[in-house]
């Protein structure tokens, strides 16, 4: 597999785009949102089409099941000018994010976060080659999860487990929770569930490579989800196959 970027960039644009994404869901769903145009329910609307490139696979989607507009190669969303950014099937993406409801696959309409509720995002391999299983390493010890404390295997789940992992992008080191499969399994997957706003595993991102389109595939659920994770995984990665152009 070969990547388009250098891994360490890599991992801050990752890192840095999913908190901004995360913050942005968390916020969105606390006011339920949702799009009402001319008086029509979202199902009610008739939606244009997205596309552009992504690792050089051109993808295309209905915005209704896009909160959040495409991000194009140019100005961050964040800068003045970002609606002049070469758009279309040629365009480059920075990322591609879409919302859905698990196990129809029907458009989500909201970031209201609830049962089946999934917010997927596509980022960009890195430049040389990296597998799966080194990315996960990579991830654990970031974690700050030592050797002797990856023994701990969750025999239904079928994943190994640290539930006192640290988060350091969080403010104040946050506590998280990790769970990865075996290096030799093969899928490879590591998922990460965050505490906040409770006391227990709340919200998971649930992370692998997809080889077939060559990019990072980021899953965004509730924990109580996470035993359902290769079911998740399997019908999103036939989702972003049926989407390809």
């Amino acid at each position: 597999m070969f990547i388009v970027m250098p891994f360490f960039a890599f991992i801050y644009l990752y890192v840095w785009s999913a908190l901004v994404k995360s913050v942005l869901v968390v916020a969105a769903s606390s006011f339920h949102w949702f799009w009402i145009i001319d008086d029509k329910q979202p199902h009610e609307r008739t939606y244009a089409r997205a596309c552009g490139k992504l690792s050089g696979t051109v993808f295309e989607i209905s915005r209704a099941y896009m909160f959040f507009w495409p991000e194009y190669e140019g100005k961050s969303s964040w800068e003045k000018g970002f609606t002049d950014n070469k758009k279309g099937c040629d365009a480059n993406l920075v990322s591609l994010g879409f919302e859905l409801l698990w196990p129809g696959m029907e458009p989500a309409y909201s970031m209201e976060i609830r049962p089946g509720f999934i917010s997927v995002s596509l980022y960009p391999s890195p430049r040389r080659e990296v597998n799966a299983a080194s990315m996960i390493d990579y991830i654990i010890r970031q974690r700050k999860v030592s050797d002797d404390q990856r023994d701990n295997f969750d025999e239904p789940l079928g994943l190994f487990y640290e539930l006192n992992a640290t988060d350091s992008s969080y403010i104040g080191e946050g506590r998280v929770a990790l769970y990865w499969t075996d290096v030799k399994a093969a899928e490879q997957v590591i998922i990460e569930c965050s505490y906040i706003p409770r006391d227990e595993p709340y919200m998971c991102n649930q992370i692998w490579i997809n080889d077939g389109v060559g990019s990072i595939v980021k899953i965004y659920y509730l924990a109580e989800m996470i035993k359902e994770w290769r079911g998740m995984k399997k019908d999103i990665d036939l989702f972003i196959d049926n989407h390809k152009k």
